[in-house]
């Protein structure tokens, strides 16, 4: 299932955390959590993940059924309205974050020749809002980053990327209206930068 967001959610993960919705998102779609439980008669799994720059855990709790993250707690939220959770899950959700163990799945690109070794690419993707009030998120694709040293900050003064940023949005159906933010990654695993859409409305 691919994450996204209710507004709720989305609101929880900015007033809680360090990490962005993107990143949390990418740690949830790459399995790089722990399930830990369904709440009784629903589709609501739990799902346990760390959160480096906050050096804690978080749970995510995510629909199975069509992957929106409900709400975010934090441990001891969770502990007083749900169920413990134990010193070994949140060890394995801390191993995983951080890239002591592989998830189960594997999520991560196939190792390169040492010619093409490090990113080739940003990877560009969108926030929207969804007329339900809930957030999802939309690929918009890749962007050549060699080409800009590999600096993100170099690639938003290229007018020609923001040209071909409304372009894919156009392509996916969507208008600039229902876009939340933006974001901008070097490669699979760099960190998040969030274009705010007033960008493209000049």
């Amino acid at each position: 299932m691919k994450t996204s967001y209710t507004r709720h959610a989305w609101t929880r993960v900015l007033g809680r955390l360090s990490l962005s919705p993107a990143e949390v998102a990418d740690l949830l779609d790459w399995n790089l959590c722990v399930d830990i439980g369904v709440e009784g008669g629903s589709r609501r799994v739990h799902r346990l993940f760390f959160s480096v720059p906050d050096n804690m855990c978080f749970v995510a709790v995510q629909d199975e059924g069509y992957g929106a993250v409900i709400t975010v707690l934090p441990i001891d939220f969770h502990e007083n309205i749900a169920w413990q959770v134990g010193l070994s899950a949140q060890e394995a959700a801390r191993a995983l974050a951080e890239g002591q163990v592989r998830p189960h799945v594997a999520v991560f690109e196939t190792p390169k020749t040492p010619a093409d070794t490090g990113p080739q690419v940003f990877k560009i993707g969108a926030y929207l809002r969804t007329p339900t009030g809930s957030v999802k998120g939309v690929n918009l694709g890749s962007w050549p980053c060699r080409r800009y040293d590999n600096r993100v900050e170099n690639l938003l003064e290229d007018d020609e990327f923001f040209k071909a940023l409304s372009e894919k949005l156009t392509a996916k159906g969507a208008h600039l209206d229902e876009v939340e933010t933006f974001f901008v990654r070097l490669g699979h695993q760099g960190s998040v930068t969030r274009i705010s859409p007033a960008v493209l409305r000049g």
